[in-house]
């Protein structure tokens, strides 16, 4: 069993003397050592400890330390699967030299800064060795370093007023530098904050973080690739499907230039930087596209775009051709935009054809442009006050006093502003619809952008509805922003609301010259959620779930 706090600081307490408990701390959590204070008992810096460890996530570790330091009352009251005693006369196993991993030295005071390089650099395909992190359960501290020096290939260390008084870095730093001398190693400083260093220290040199950490990481990223393995980007672009990487390398790093190689000059070299750029800006904008965002990064870095540098007209051209190319794709129509007149959002149905009805039957399209939510009481207001004598949504009935509009001041209730307008009949709906330069859906386009085309049951898939996914069945009893239940409830197009919330208004007769379609359910129903349920009501009908969404025609 894994013991409870108390029962660990019990058990510590009863096991390690004072002497035995500073040892155990120094050995393995030195950061926890440097918490003890002069005078402190024995069980106070048991409490310190446990909670040093718990607030780094590192209980197992504690017990794990603990276990191989007192394995055989460890195993008689806490453990299922004894604990194997120390033995002391093993030597540890050998390990082998990776080149492509990199200790990361710091102090305690930078980790952050530290945590954040090491998630870039594996990024990159680097293998990072970092405290505490890397540190095995049970290992002690100094075997750790030990190990992390000795399977490194690059020593890293941060440079900061904290490291140069750091024991730990100085120890680790020291170490490194005697491994470069003995061609072990690559050693490697980082400037973050000015100090002063080690007089040895300061011979080699540094790479500075001071001004901007992205141009610091790309010239960290350069010194990398100078250590031998320089063909990682290339290998990672060539394995990018061709739509994505044109083809462009795929031989490895480009050969040296033949004697009469012509380079271009610095104002078309800043042409391409300026290109790669506008590409990066874009990339930034779009969610979703991390992958594009590296290639860019990598791209970048191939053709130095950082600082000017004398680039051949061959790689030139590839580069142009390459982020010519990504510049045409962002060109391209988004599925996205606002309508002008009214700011709402309109989403884009793509011309094909889909499965529509209970019975599937295969419908085809053209291309549309739908709201994503239904028309909210705030764009409605605007229709209200282009059309001063036009009669604002009102009922003199109890169940519409929540959404009844005040008809002095012609506003809606003050909460209600982002909800969707309700208390409007078809005929309303058209009216502001003709203001606007919009349409009313018909069936097949509501239906296509609630459930796309692999004929769903509801926007979201094949689950029946619940309160994650819409507002029906009065689980809220009212009306309720309109996209609350945004993303999780969304058709495949991105759609919101089209399950419950409100019924919306159709262009399609549901009995010709009697009454009108309706679609999508609303915030009292228990049925009428699903993507083909058929609705109808007298166009003159207006209720407290009834609303309407537009769309665009091309």
């Amino acid at each position: 069993m894994t013991p409870t706090n108390p029962e660990l600081r019990q058990f510590i307490n009863q096991f390690f003397s004072d002497e035995e408990l500073e040892t155990l701390c120094f050995d393995y959590f030195p950061e926890a050592h440097n918490e003890f204070g002069g005078g402190m008992s024995k069980n106070r810096k048991v409490i310190v400890l446990i909670g040093h460890c718990e607030r780094r996530g590192r209980l197992p570790d504690l017990h794990a330390a603990v276990a191989r330091e007192r394995t055989e009352p460890w195993n008689r009251m806490f453990t299922s699967q004894p604990v194997e005693p120390l033995r002391r006369d093993v030597p540890p196993p050998t390990t082998e030299r990776d080149p492509r991993q990199i200790f990361l030295s710091h102090a305690t005071a930078d980790a952050k800064f530290a945590h954040t390089l090491a998630d870039d650099l594996r990024a990159e395909g680097w293998r990072v060795w970092i405290a505490p992190e890397s540190i095995r359960p049970g290992e002690k501290w100094v075997e750790a370093i030990n190990r992390g020096l000795e399977t490194s290939g690059v020593f890293v260390v941060v440079l900061t007023p904290a490291a140069v008084e750091s024991t730990w870095v100085n120890t680790e730093t020291d170490a490194a530098i005697e491994m470069q001398h003995e061609r072990l190693i690559t050693f490697i400083p980082l400037d973050l904050i000015a100090c002063q260093p080690k007089r040895l220290w300061r011979q080699y040199q540094y790479i500075s973080f001071r001004d901007s950490y992205e141009i610091g990481i790309d010239s960290l990223f350069k010194r990398l690739d100078a250590t031998g393995n320089n063909d990682a980007d290339v290998e990672w672009l060539k394995s990018l499907p061709d739509k994505m990487f044109p083809g462009k390398i795929t031989q490895g790093p480009p050969p040296a230039p033949p004697p009469r190689e012509h380079y271009v000059k610095e104002d078309q070299w800043r042409q391409l930087q300026a290109l790669a750029h506008e590409i990066a800006a874009e990339l930034g904008k779009r969610s979703g596209d991390d992958e594009l965002r590296e290639v860019y990064r990598r791209f970048n870095r191939q053709f130095g775009l950082t600082t000017y540098k004398k680039l051949p007209r061959r790689r030139f051209n590839e580069g142009m051709a390459f982020f010519t190319e990504w510049r045409d794709e962002f060109a391209a129509p988004p599925d996205r935009r606002i309508h002008e007149k009214t700011g709402i959002e309109l989403v884009r149905i793509p011309a094909g054809s889909f499965l529509y009805g209970d019975d599937k039957r295969v419908v085809e399209l053209p291309e549309f442009w739908i709201g994503r939510t239904p028309v909210t009481n705030a764009q409605y207001k605007q229709f209200l006050d282009a059309n001063p004598n036009y009669h604002v949504p009102y009922v003199d009935a109890d169940w519409a006093v929540p959404y009844n509009w005040d008809k002095k001041h012609r506003i809606y209730s003050l909460d209600k502003a982002d909800h969707p307008v309700v208390l409007v009949s078809w005929n309303d709906a058209l009216a502001f619809c003709n203001w606007a330069g919009l349409a009313l859906p018909t069936e097949e386009q509501w239906e296509k952008a609630a459930r796309g085309t692999d004929g769903r049951l509801w926007p979201w898939g094949d689950e029946p509805p619940n309160d994650e996914y819409c507002n029906f069945n009065s689980n809220v009893g009212l009306t309720t922003s309109v996209a609350r239940y945004s993303p999780k409830g969304d058709s495949p197009y991105g759609c919101a609301d089209m399950s419950g919330n409100v019924w919306e208004w159709i262009a399609s007769w549901y009995k010709e010259g009697a009454r009108r379609a309706m679609r999508g359910g609303s915030w009292g129903s228990d049925e009428g959620m699903r993507t083909s349920y058929r609705g109808s009501y007298k166009p003159a009908a207006i209720g407290n779930g009834f609303g309407f969404r537009v769309v665009e025609l091309l």
